[in-house]
């Protein structure tokens, strides 16, 4: 009798154990799987909580755009924002990130100065792209949120923008990117314009847009708008509520 006690006290201690284990495996959260080329770079888009909102003192607080601090080259942007939705707002997202492009390469071949002798009014004088953050839902997606923000030469017209991008990812692979929010401002004498483009995004992947532009010609508003939007994050990229 003591011998089977003795031999049923380490039985039950490695049944303890293997069940603890198996618990523990059972508990833990499987990761994301981002891309290979934001693995190494992670710390870079730390991990922020839903809900998660860009508002207009996001923009106003972004008085002196810093363009040293641009921490994302041109590959990295150009995998980011592959598959581009098809809004407007997004749509129109290409020509600036083209005038990023171009101009990252220029500072990168050491002849940015001479670009700049080139540009004619209207044209982007400076752009740079930079890390956010990221929101994960669930264990197989992501939302990888960067950013971009421009000026033109300074003459008249002129323009500066700064745009909030969101990069869905699953499976390793970027499935889509949308413009999530955007602060715009420009003048072409005696006109003037002022956008944004505000942005909550809530625990279930609803992303909620609301839109105001206002256009003043001297100190008098001509025009003004506004309206809202919503999508949803499924499957297969970005989905519009109707």
């Amino acid at each position: 009798m003591k011998v089977l006690l003795f031999l049923a006290i380490p039985l039950m201690l490695l049944a303890s154990c293997f069940g603890n284990d198996v618990k523990e495996k059972m508990l833990e959260k499987v990761a994301v799987e981002y891309p290979e080329f934001l693995t190494g770079r992670l710390d870079d888009f730390p991990l922020m909580t839903v809900p998660y909102s860009v508002d207009s003192l996001f923009f106003e607080a972004d008085t002196a755009i810093d363009f040293d601090n641009g921490n994302l080259n041109i590959e990295t942007v150009k995998l980011l924002s592959a598959n581009l939705a098809t809004d407007d707002q997004s749509a129109r997202e290409q020509y600036y990130l083209n005038d990023f492009y171009k101009i990252a390469q220029a500072k990168q071949d050491g002849t940015y100065d001479s670009l700049r002798e080139d540009l004619d009014i209207g044209m982007t004088e400076n752009a740079a792209c930079k890390t956010i953050g990221r929101l994960e839902f669930g264990d197989t997606m992501a939302l990888v949120i960067w950013e971009i923000k421009y000026k033109s030469y300074d003459a008249c017209p002129y323009y500066t923008g700064h745009h909030v991008l969101g990069s869905l990812v699953k499976k390793g692979k970027v499935l889509a990117c949308m413009q999530l929010a955007s602060g715009e401002s420009g003048a072409d004498a005696p006109m003037s314009y002022e956008t944004y483009q505000l942005v909550q995004i809530l625990e279930k992947g609803e992303i909620l847009l609301r839109m105001y532009s206002q256009t003043n010609e001297e100190d008098e508003v001509v025009e003004k708008e506004q309206y809202t939007a919503a999508y949803q994050i499924k499957g297969k990229g970005f989905s519009a509520v109707k």
